[in-house]
């Protein structure tokens, strides 16, 4: 007889939906995870020129709205993950760096530069970052417990992981500049509109009230924003490493040098130096392992104590800025010189490090135990001058030092219980642990005045008078205990139950403890038997989670009796005044969500589709609940009956379009549709927050006069909420609301690999139909200031029509219009953008012989950041709306990898 014998070969096929990625306290895969997450690796993130490492987010994930505060270096950043869930405390995301809670707040006490605090993620180098990891719904983020509401975002940084000795080098320089200018009067429109503001008025022009017209050179034309602004900017990125071992003990370490200058005139700018080290060790039978990875950095900023871009407003023939001796020009005092204000800086100084040594031992095949401990230490030491140079000759004026220093240490450490079991088609993960925590925070400011040489404002001692400003202390302890059991039965129906017990010393000794839990459960269909024999749909997953987190981002000692002391002392004794109530039963606002989601794999999986509907309802809101005046405090902190409504729809879709070798053509889009409702609130009426909110409507709302356009015959603007004689009328009733919400937003991607070419983009959009515009930088048209060039379509004679209303120098009825017109609905305008956030393209230049010679990478590579920006904003930038618009940046580098 005959005999045949088949060989068959199965090899199984990795998609992107079985990479690892990371959740709390352990790690899955896209494929069995029952929670809604999203994350960005290094690759992404390397392609970006970047200083702080959460820009790296904008446009590329779901439901995370980030914003700048100001385009200058070290700025602060607005991060907010799926709405606004507190009314008068912290929204911004949980950080949790290697294990270890990472500050969002900025560490400045009373300084400041440039109009903003200083971001304390930009104290993170992104070249030290492997992936960042963003935990959304009750399922991921509710075993944080107390401070999980927000979200929940890991960064994990680069470990160790190879055994043969191998080194890095990473260069790139490049320039940028502002992203937009605004178009302002030039010197001719401007002289137009001065002349014809003082003839509609009647007035007379004298040297006080019209001295661009009478006293200065009137065929100066100075662009103000080339001058203040305009200034191009360097930066230089160094980043160089080596790693190594052998199959027991691997080590990495890495530097960096970073440098990026302002756009304002002078030497202002953020530099910083880095290094870290990474060691991984393993015992020969592989039970007990051993790892350790810290970072230490050095922040050294310097910007002006004020965002000079606000002084673009000035007349465009105003006298030259320094004299010919080089001391600034007051032109007989007619003007405040700009370049004064950049006399006044401030510089930030930070030191910080960031450790964590964990260890674990497997004392069954199925059972390990571990501890994780963490060290934080961020030391930030800040100087501010005002100097005598910086001042109108002519006025008496006293030059200042402000000092300070703040001081933050973050202790933590995590024993955990993790059990793994699996028997045929059913698989079971468990982890339980409790974690301890202690924060100290020491803040410490000085001014010094009275110096009799601007020399000597480096020094406290050489003041006259000194004054303490801020001497505090606080700690913050806190204790949880957490465990989360898994549940796969042929990795078809998925369960996943989280369960967590906190105490915090931020809550009085009534309600000190609270229990967080969640459940999510998932469904991955596409294996049924009834969806095998079609070709189309790969991969199908429903899930949903329902679970509570809680808000604990109200500060220290809000529950205790306070106390102030006054600055100035009596009969030589410094008095005391309350300033806070006791009150030990408030409790944590809590946040309630629910989320569906579906995810479907086509062809292959090669086109992926993610959608999220989530559902959040907060409650226990803490605010100050008002008291009588004749008790002497105007209220007290305590849980009030008010209720926040945060929905939205996420939409996540990706695929690869080529896949061969040396050509792939990859692209992501996501989509949010977000929507935010205060549903609850009583007592709204008799609140301090009654002029703000109202139920029913956006937390992100402006009570605004309704504009009702020019009046023909008089050519003063008209309101809806005033009468005849231009008077207020009903305000209360008639004021029109107006939502300062981004309806929606989200980020086009595309990758292309073409032979030895690499082209990657990202495109960023939001609609905001309503945004304060540039209304808030400018004074009446009319007055001794430049205006939008838009505003020579003005009213000019009865019977015309236009939405500018005449020039006017006056105080009189057209000055009082053009105020109220600053708090009317015209004062909002269309800030929804369409933004090119990065352009990255490479050159991979390693060649056979190159390879012989030890070299396993060399890229070149080109970066572009904020490059177009497309919209019809009417101010410097959409996404800042107030401050320094974001900078564009191009640099060019070279990767080498050996």
């Amino acid at each position: 007889g005959r005999s045949d014998i088949a060989t068959l070969t199965v090899k199984s096929k990795i998609t992107a939906l079985d990479e690892t990625i990371v959740i709390a306290y352990g790690k899955t895969t896209k494929r069995l995870s029952t929670s809604s997450q999203s994350s960005i690796t290094f690759e992404e993130i390397g392609k970006q020129p970047i200083s702080n490492p959460i820009l790296a987010l904008q446009g590329r994930i779901s439901g995370l709205q980030i914003k700048q505060a100001s385009g200058a270096p070290g700025s602060q950043v607005i991060i907010q993950l799926r709405g606004r869930n507190s009314i008068a405390n912290g929204n911004t995301p949980l950080i949790i760096l290697d294990g270890v809670p990472f500050p969002t707040t900025t560490l400045n006490n009373a300084l400041g530069g440039a109009g903003s605090y200083s971001s304390p993620l930009d104290n993170i180098n992104p070249s030290d970052i492997d992936r960042i990891d963003i935990l959304k719904d009750a399922d991921a983020t509710a075993i944080y417990g107390s401070r999980g509401a927000n979200g929940v975002i890991l960064i994990t940084t680069k470990k160790s992981g190879t055994e043969k000795t191998s080194f890095f080098v990473k260069l790139n320089k490049g320039t940028g500049a502002i992203t937009r200018r605004m178009e302002l009067m030039s010197t001719s429109q401007y002289l137009a509109m001065r002349r014809e503001a003082f003839a509609n008025d009647g007035a007379v022009m004298t040297n006080s009230n019209a001295p661009d017209l009478l006293l200065w050179d009137t065929t100066r034309n100075t662009d103000w924003q080339e001058q203040l602004i305009g200034k191009t900017v360097y930066q230089t990125n160094v980043n160089f490493g080596v790693s190594g071992g052998n199959s027991l003990t691997q080590f990495f370490v890495s530097g960096g040098y970073y440098k990026e200058t302002s756009v304002f005139p002078g030497d202002f700018g953020s530099k910083k130096i880095n290094g870290s080290l990474s060691l991984n060790h393993q015992s020969e039978d592989k039970r007990f392992t051993l790892s350790f990875s810290g970072s230490y950095l050095i922040n050294d900023n310097i910007l002006p104590r004020e965002d000079v871009s606000r002084r673009i407003t000035l007349a465009p023939n105003a006298p030259k800025l320094y004299l010919s001796s080089g001391g600034l020009n007051w032109e007989n005092s007619t003007w405040i010189n700009p370049m004064s204000v950049l006399e006044r800086w401030f510089n930030s100084k930070t030191h910080v490090f960031n450790s964590t040594l964990s260890f674990g031992y497997q004392i069954t095949k199925q059972l390990q135990i571990k501890v994780s401990n963490g060290f934080s230490r961020q030391y930030l030491k800040e100087h501010g001058i005002t100097p005598q140079t910086s001042f109108n000759p002519s006025t008496a004026s006293a030059s200042s030092a402000t000092f300070g220093r703040t001081e933050l240490q973050t202790l933590i450490t995590e024993p955990q219980l993790i059990y793994n079991w699996y028997i045929k088609k059913h698989s079971i993960d468990a982890v339980g642990g409790m974690t301890i925590q202690q924060t100290d925070n020491q803040s410490f400011q000085q001014t010094g005045t009275g110096y009799s040489s601007d020399g000597l404002l480096y020094s406290a001692q050489a003041a006259s008078t000194v004054s303490t400003t801020i001497d505090m202390e606080t700690k913050y302890r806190y204790t949880g205990q957490f465990a989360r059991i898994g549940y796969q039965y042929d990795k078809k129906y998925l369960v996943s139950v989280t369960a967590r017990r906190d105490g915090s010393s931020r809550y009085g000794p009534t309600d000190r403890f609270a229990n967080f839990y969640s459940a999510g459960l998932g469904w991955v269909f596409s294996k049924e038997k009834w969806l095998q024999n079609q070709r189309m749909l790969s991969f199908g997953k429903l899930r949903m989670s329902w679970g509570r987190s809680g808000n604990d981002q109200i500060g220290d000692y809000r529950y205790l009796d306070l106390y102030s002391a006054y600055s100035n002392p009596y009969q030589s004794i410094t008095p005391f005044y309350p300033t806070q109530l006791f009150n030990p039963s408030f409790s944590w606002e809590e946040v309630n969500k629910k989320e569906f989601g579906i995810e479907l794999g086509f062809l292959q999986d090669r086109l992926q589709l993610n959608a999220n509907y989530y559902h959040n309802v907060t409650r226990n809101q803490l605010i100050q609940y008002p008291l009588p005046t004749t008790t002497g405090f105007a209220g007290v902190l305590k849980n009030q009956p008010a209720t926040i409504l945060n929905t939205g729809l996420e939409i996540e879709l990706s695929g690869t379009l080529l896949k061969r070798t040396r050509k792939n053509w990859s692209f992501s889009f996501n989509l949010t549709v977000p929507r935010n409702k205060l549903v609850r609130f009583e007592g709204l009426s008799s609140s301090s927050y009654a002029n703000t909110f109202v139920i029913g409507q956006s937390l992100n709302i402006s009570k605004r006069f309704g504009f009702k356009g020019v009046d023909p015959s008089t050519g003063v603007y008209t309101f809806i909420d005033y009468d005849n004689n231009n008077q207020l009328s009903s305000p209360q009733d008639e004021q029109k609301i107006i939502d300062g919400s981004q309806l929606c937003f989200g980020g086009f991607q595309q990758n292309l690999v073409f032979g030895r070419f690499t082209i990657s983009l990202l495109v960023q959009f939001a609609r905001q139909p309503y945004a304060s515009n540039s209304l808030v930088w400018f004074s009446r048209p009319g007055s001794l200031s430049n205006q939008p060039s838009y505003i020579t379509n003005r009213w000019q004679k009865p019977g015309d029509e236009s939405n500018i209303q005449r020039y006017s120098v006056s105080n009189a009825g057209a000055n009082n219009a053009y105020g109220y017109y600053q708090f009317s609905d015209a004062s909002f305008s269309d800030a929804s953008y369409l933004r090119l956030r990065n352009l990255y393209f490479a050159f991979d230049a390693l060649t056979p012989s190159l390879k012989k010679l030890g070299f396993k990478k060399i890229n070149l590579f080109l970066q572009g950041h904020n490059l177009i920006t497309v919209t019809s904003y009417k101010g410097l930038d959409p996404e800042t709306q107030t401050f320094l618009p974001p900078i564009k940046l191009i640099t060019a580098g070279i990767e080498i990898n050996f």
